[in-house]
């Protein structure tokens, strides 16, 4: 429990200056607003310490809701000057059926307790016919690391299990691919290091990184998020999703 705290702190402290955070997040804006209209009501799936909420909420994003099912993570969200939070499970949404044009749900879906099927039928339950499901999970089961641990992960995904699964909760594709490739390869050389010298120390992956560094992830993904706007990119650290009720 303490390790989560910790890891709530990291995120909440780091997020709205992290690149991977910034990246992922514009990835997201852009993916999502040629479904939005002005008073389009959202729900941020586990959100967190409220940096998604953030985000859609500086687009101009007024009819925002979100929910966590750890109550520390919503304290801090409220520190943002967030409302409408509420605690809540994805596997249980306590919201009425139909209610949201727009569900996000950024790496939620990998963690222990969280049953997919489950999960997926709850988001397609509050959506709105012809609603949108935008979601971001971590790709690849090898790639686990000490965050993963840290913070409760129960596995990662491949591409074709996450279409599969959202295929039969009933939802029509728009859109499927990976996401972050340039980094793939440093950082499963970092994860593979780390196992065969099996560090101890179990953190999360979202402390500070270095200015120069997190521009060049951030430049990276700001140049992934064009390519994406045209095609999908094959394979990398994480898998986008956007599905239509």
């Amino acid at each position: 429990q303490n390790m989560k705290k910790i890891a709530f702190d990291q995120m909440y402290e780091n997020e709205i200056s992290h690149a991977w955070y910034i990246g992922t997040r514009e990835l997201m804006l852009s993916m999502i607003k040629p479904y939005l209209k002005k008073n389009s009501k959202v729900l941020d799936a586990g959100s967190g310490t409220g940096g998604t909420l953030v985000a859609l909420k500086k687009v101009g994003i007024s009819n925002l809701y979100g929910i966590d099912k750890s109550a520390y993570a919503i304290t801090l969200s409220k520190k943002r000057g967030l409302k409408n939070l509420k605690l809540g499970d994805i596997n249980k949404i306590p919201f009425d059926n139909e209610t949201f044009d727009l569900v996000v749900c950024l790496d939620v879906l990998y963690h222990k307790g969280v049953n997919t099927k489950q999960a997926l039928s709850e988001v397609f339950r509050v959506l709105k016919k012809g609603g949108i499901f935008y979601s971001e999970e971590p790709a690849y089961e090898w790639l686990k690391s000490k965050h993963d641990q840290a913070i409760e992960t129960k596995t990662r995904f491949t591409k074709k299990i996450l279409v599969n699964v959202f295929s039969k909760a009933g939802f029509k594709k728009i859109k499927s691919t990976y996401y972050n490739s340039f980094f793939l390869i440093p950082i499963a050389l970092l994860r593979i290091k780390k196992k065969i010298f099996n560090s101890k120390e179990i953190s999360s992956d979202v402390e500070k990184l270095s200015p120069i560094f997190n521009l060049l992830l951030l430049l990276s993904l700001r140049i992934e998020k064009k390519i994406l706007n045209i095609t999908n990119i094959p394979f990398g650290i994480s898998v986008i999703n956007i599905w239509k009720k």
